[in-house]
């Protein structure tokens, strides 16, 4: 995969993004506002790009505040009903999500979670077509950890809360960088955090002071470089 822009360039409907070798293995994950065009990846919409190289990840940031479900994105969302065959998870988009009943690590018939409407959930969306309710799945390719161990990545995320976040904010805690709010954060706090492209953000802290400073050091990083962060995080903690 050869990309011919860079991550945070502004494109507008169009432009070329990358190109794909012919023959070549590499899935592209494109997110929202991109389109693939025979070996070409483009942009539909005007925007920022956001690249993710190691997961061959693509996606053009926009203003919009609704979110798009795309296939292989982790979203976090609460249950709102419960019924034989799984649960309808609200994810912010304008359909509710379904979630299988046995689409958790390890989950049979006779063995699997019994999560109640309010549950806070982490999941990946498995479809995501144009007609129909996005489908999510607690399970993780690959991986044996069971649900019952409390050990799988995905699945039902107990205590802490849940903040909103701006599309673009989520999408940038996803890529790896030592002086975003997280990892600032985690120099100064113990805490676990679930991230969702959906722009919902799981903070569990082990006080509720720390809780309430992580989440309003979240909040009020969105608009902020990586020095004003930094400086906002000392203010909230010194």
């Amino acid at each position: 995969m050869e990309w011919l822009v860079n991550a945070g360039d502004v494109v507008v409907p169009g432009d070329e993004l990358g190109l794909i070798g012919v023959g070549s293995d590499v899935v592209v994950r494109i997110g929202p506002g991109v389109r693939v065009e025979r070996q070409l990846v483009v942009a539909s919409v005007a925007g920022v790009v956001n690249i993710i190289p190691s997961r061959s990840k693509v996606w053009v940031e926009t203003n919009g505040k609704r979110y798009v479900p795309i296939a292989d994105d982790l979203v976090i969302g609460t249950v709102v009903e419960r019924h034989s065959e799984g649960y309808r998870v609200d994810i912010g988009s304008s359909e509710c999500a379904t979630l299988g009943a046995l689409e958790f690590e390890g989950a049979t018939k006779r063995n699997r979670p019994m999560l109640n409407p309010g549950a806070v959930v982490y999941a990946r969306v498995v479809s995501a077509q144009r007609w129909t309710e996005p489908e999510l799945s607690c399970t993780v390719p690959g991986s044996n950890r069971s649900w019952v161990s409390g050990e799988s990545t995905l699945g039902e995320l107990v205590g802490g809360n849940v903040i909103k976040v701006s599309l673009g904010t989520a999408r940038s805690l996803f890529v790896q960088n030592e002086k975003n709010v997280l990892s600032v954060l985690g120099e100064h706090i113990s805490y676990e955090s679930a991230i969702g492209y959906n722009g919902r953000i799981w903070i569990k802290a082990g006080s509720v002071p720390h809780s309430v400073l992580v989440s309003l050091a979240i909040e009020n990083a969105q608009a902020l470089t990586q020095d004003e962060t930094s400086r906002l995080i000392s203010s909230l903690i010194h």
